[in-house]
């Protein structure tokens, strides 16, 4: 009786113990995934945007909106911030995995990318002194050298995908300028203004040469 009493005791207190565990890893998992969901803004294809992402580029912009409005202007400025941003930073990573896909097929581009990326990078060191010092200005200033890296030949392979795909195909003739000015003619029109500027004449008391002295001015 009362080593089956022991017993139960027991197995009541270890399946508390399991249901208890198992709450608490629901709750946790729950919290993880609201934690990781709640940072994610956008998704593009298989690569994400957090809202670390977009608050570190709005920054600047904010800060110069901060400088200028307040209450519901700012709030209203605020908003489009984020939204021209937001735009911005899916447009950069659609051209980013476009530029992957097509420029590194050719291996003579990312050679000369990997080049202008270490000569890029070995600028920037000898401006600062040595390898050591730029990492810890890095830290200084929240950057992870390593992102920062990927994210410059990004911008690298980006800049070449336009040079050598979008720029070299753009052919704009005089008749295409002349056809959108006949479009757009009042973009080009500035009313008529009128500028004054003071004139200053000086005039002499005198009503002659003859009653002005030889040494005295005109």
């Amino acid at each position: 009786m009362g080593l089956s009493h022991n017993l139960n005791m027991r197995s009541i207190a270890l399946a508390s113990l399991l249901v208890a565990a198992t709450l608490l890893s629901a709750q946790s998992t729950l919290i993880a995934e609201k934690r990781y969901v709640g940072t994610i803004v956008a998704v593009v294809n298989d690569k994400i945007i957090t809202d670390e992402d977009l608050q570190r580029r709005a920054a600047a912009p904010l800060s110069e909106a901060l400088k200028k409005y307040k209450g519901r202007e700012l709030q209203r400025r605020a908003e489009a911030i984020f939204k021209n941003v937001l735009d911005e930073l899916i447009d950069r990573q659609l051209l980013v995995q476009k530029a992957h896909i097509i420029i590194e097929k050719n291996p003579y581009v990312m050679e000369e990318i990997e080049k202008d990326l270490d000569s890029f990078i070995g600028d920037a060191v000898a401006e600062v002194g040595s390898l050591s010092k730029f990492y810890e200005i890095a830290v200084k200033e929240g950057i992870n050298p390593t992102e920062k890296k990927v994210a410059l030949k990004d911008d690298l392979m980006v800049e070449r995908l336009l040079s050598e795909y979008v720029y070299r195909k753009i052919n704009v003739s005089p008749r295409d300028v002349r056809e959108y000015y006949q479009e757009h003619k009042d973009e080009f029109v500035k009313e008529k203004s009128v500028k004054i500027a003071q004139i200053m004449l000086l005039f002499s008391s005198y009503s002659s040469k003859k009653e002005r002295g030889p040494g005295e001015g005109q």
